[in-house]
């Protein structure tokens, strides 16, 4: 494997707290969760692989919850799902699909056996965003300006933590879409999301992804680090990419996770 990239199987993601005070507070809504406190998790554009995310997650909280079904089970790769070092962070257990398309909805409540912990919606992606600390942008890549220039919709996404998995979407290029600027004032860029960007393959659908995670810099903080790497997980192995062969990534990931190995 070429040298940049990194296997993450024991937490390597998860920087030092000396390197995540100055950024604390890009994800403020999510590093003050407590134990107490219900994690809400958004997917804009819930198409075949935000189900298949959605799909993981859930079946992940029902073998940590029980060890006995308590309801429909989800696809797997066959084996359970391995508990991850969480640093203390909370998991969601409370999700929205957004959906454009009346068909879309019926789609994704038939794949997740109407599952109690999901509010499928139409036409509320702005109130959806406002409702969770996490958000994943899951809809086709030439949909993120439509769905990113609503009303709105930048005041919701402050302070969250947004998870892009669009394929030829730059980090750059969703902050540009935002509205963000240099030239903007220190109280302006501590009230940004916190963008991480993330390419599965199709090998999701069964949960075995080989996903390629950007390295973001300065690097997120334990909290955030945690949980983001715990939800790609659900579908599979990651890896993190430095910046540099980034654009190369999502072709060598596109092409399976054997050539990854």
């Amino acid at each position: 494997m070429h040298s940049s990239f990194q296997l993450a199987a024991r937490g390597s993601f998860i920087p030092s707290q000396a390197h995540t005070t100055s950024i604390m507070a890009a994800s403020p809504n999510l590093e003050a969760k407590d134990d107490a406190s219900p994690l809400t998790m958004t997917v804009l554009g819930c198409g075949t692989m935000g189900i298949a995310i959605l799909g993981g997650i859930l079946s992940s909280l029902d073998e940590i919850n029980s060890t006995h079904s308590r309801g429909p089970s989800y696809p797997t790769s066959g084996s359970t799902t391995p508990m991850d070092d969480l640093a203390g962070c909370v998991l969601p257990s409370r999700f929205i699909a957004c959906v454009k398309r009346p068909e879309s909805a019926k789609k994704v409540r038939q794949a997740l056996c109407n599952n109690p912990a999901l509010e499928v919606v139409r036409g509320e992606n702005v109130a959806s965003v406002d409702r969770a600390e996490i958000i994943l942008l899951a809809c086709k890549p030439y949909m993120v300006e439509e769905l990113l220039t609503e009303q709105g919709m930048k005041e919701a996404l402050s302070g969250k933590v947004l998870v892009s998995i669009l394929a030829g979407v730059s980090k750059q290029q969703i902050e540009g879409v935002l509205g963000y600027d240099d030239d903007e004032t220190e109280e302006q860029k501590k009230s940004r999301c916190l963008i991480v960007r993330a390419m599965p393959n199709t090998a999701a659908l069964i949960r075995e992804s080989m996903t390629v995670i950007a390295t973001s810099a300065p690097p997120l903080p334990p909290k955030v680090a945690s949980l983001v790497t715990w939800i790609l997980r659900r579908l599979g192995m990651w890896c993190i990419c430095r910046r540099r062969p980034w654009m190369p990534a999502p072709r060598c990931v596109g092409a399976g996770r054997p050539f990854l190995r």
